[in-house]
């Protein structure tokens, strides 16, 4: 009887991964690409001599600094970069920062330093971080900022080039963002669950091993040396994106975190009025069509095709204009 059971395990065990051959282990692939071409982003933008974290945060929060930024804050930001994304919608800025946000004592989620230095702070080299952590130390009238980025900042935060390269790294995180989606999408077609990709990827776990997470080293042998889908330096990517629950290793949480964003339905719930609280020198016909979308209240229970900004499509062709 035990070996009839086993059997079936190991046939059902073959079921799951020839249908998570296709699907489950391509979107893996791209967590990967994604999370290495972030990395690079996000070492270009440390590498900036005037850029340190705190300046930035300050900088993304506008005026008057509350400690901490909204989703809206962050999509204002972006609107105000001459070099901003032609795709700019709420949604997308929601689905990026809302991962790195705490629920704050009102309800609302709110994007605090922890959550932006994990944004922007590299994660693969340790002392890539470490300099751009010890350079906000010294930030201040006589930081070693050469002049020629000091001398375009504005009101003193950050220059046009580290702007550019912060805006590059949110648009970057948007776009994979929706490509990660799409292939979401497949695997709930195909009716892969988090249950079973965690069934996986847990398979080469041995007894004495804890079964409440799947550590580096198990992921590596699997996904690396018996399957061979992802190099080592893939895997190492895979496994800065993916484990964020601080166990050391995968968990149940963290893969269903990845299959499934909790930022997929977001509705700004309370939107702020643009001239009161940006604190930014916008054109009078974006701070128009943002006062207009502070007014709008959007519906108890929406329909899940129902796009956030209907008014974003103007500003873009009042930009363009």
């Amino acid at each position: 009887g035990l070996s009839v059971n086993i059997g079936s395990d190991n046939g059902k065990m073959d079921n799951i991964l020839s249908r998570l051959e296709q699907n489950f282990f391509h979107f893996v692939r791209e967590v990967a690409d994604c999370e290495l071409l972030c990395e690079r982003l996000r070492r270009s933008l440390c590498e900036m001599s005037d850029f340190t974290p705190h300046k930035a945060f300050l900088a993304v929060q506008g005026t008057p600094p509350k400690g901490y930024a909204t989703v809206r804050d962050v999509y204002r930001w972006l609107l105000d970069q001459p070099h901003q994304s032609p795709r700019l919608f709420l949604e997308d800025v929601a689905a990026f920062v809302l991962p790195f946000c705490a629920r704050g004592d009102d309800g609302r989620e709110e994007l605090r330093y922890e959550g932006f230095m994990r944004i922007v702070n590299p994660r693969e080299n340790a002392a890539v971080k470490s300099v751009a952590i010890c350079r906000s130390g010294l930030a201040g009238p006589h930081s070693f900022a050469s002049y020629t980025y000091r001398r375009d900042a504005p009101k003193g935060l950050l220059s046009q080039e580290t702007n550019y390269r912060m805006c590059r790294l949110f648009s970057f995180e948007m776009e994979s963002g929706r490509q990660l989606q799409i292939h979401r999408r497949l695997l709930e077609e195909h009716g892969i669950t988090a249950v079973e990709a965690f069934r996986v990827l847990s398979s080469v776990k041995v007894a004495p091993s804890n079964v409440a997470y799947v550590a580096k080293s198990e992921l590596r042998v699997l996904l690396v040396h018996r399957l061979r889908e992802l190099t080592a330096k893939q895997c190492d990517a895979f496994c800065r994106r993916a484990m964020v629950s601080g166990t050391g290793g995968l968990t149940f949480q963290d893969m269903e975190k990845l299959l499934h964003p909790p930022c997929e339905s977001y509705i700004d719930m309370d939107p702020e009025v643009a001239r009161q609280e940006s604190g930014r020198n916008l054109p009078p016909h974006l701070v128009s069509f943002l006062e207009q979308e502070a007014l709008i209240k959007p519906l108890k229970k929406p329909p899940p095709t129902l796009r956030l900004l209907p008014l974003t499509s103007q500003v873009q062709k009042a930009q363009l204009c």
